[in-house]
């Protein structure tokens, strides 16, 4: 599959959440010259018309999947709290588009192989935005079944992300821990 955002490919981008990362996401978007069409979506329609309108987005809605099935989108950013990815993410995979994904991908692993299975079959390029190689060392052990689940995160508790009274410690967020925030149009940018 071709990378995305160069002369011959403009990227179409639809993001789903528009939150503090959907945010960040949008104004990458923004500021990259491949980016010629943007979307975006969120069930709080308040705060989404409000980024919609902050980065001149080509279209809003609250309905993730009217988004995801424009003809101009060819990659989507799934940028909703976590429990909200499932959705999205099937949808995405079903229209052929390149997709980076926020991190945990899914709230279980089971899901998670599911849904990494369906995009490989679909040939469907998909990332999740996972910067700590530890971290994601560790995800991939305790899907194995080698690490218990109440495993303790090397954070202070006041630092840990709200999902971790969800799910436990492995779902934290560490601050920075995308090095870079435009790190996400880049992945989709180079179909990483």
């Amino acid at each position: 599959m071709a990378a995305l955002g160069g002369e011959k490919n403009p990227i179409g981008l639809a993001i789903v959440g528009c939150g503090r990362v959907g945010r960040i996401r949008a104004r990458c978007a923004r500021e990259y010259p491949g980016t010629e069409w943007l979307g975006c979506c969120d069930i709080d329609e308040k705060k989404g018309k409000a980024m919609a309108e902050e980065f001149g987005a080509d279209f809003f809605t609250t309905d993730f999947a009217e988004l995801i099935q424009r003809p101009e989108v060819n990659a989507v950013i799934i940028a909703t709290d976590e429990e909200w990815h499932a959705k999205p993410l099937w949808e995405s995979i079903a229209q052929g588009h390149k997709i980076l994904v926020e991190k945990p991908l899914a709230t279980s692993v089971v899901e998670s192989a599911k849904i990494v299975e369906a995009a490989e079959a679909a040939g469907v390029e998909l990332q999740e935005a996972l910067a700590h190689g530890a971290r994601a060392r560790a995800v991939g052990r305790f899907g194995r079944g080698d690490l218990r689940d109440d495993a303790r995160a090397a954070e202070p508790p006041g630092r840990h992300h709200p999902a971790v009274q969800k799910r436990g410690p492995l779902h934290a967020h560490a601050h920075g821990d995308l090095r870079h925030p435009c790190a996400g149009c880049d992945a989709v940018r180079d179909g990483a």
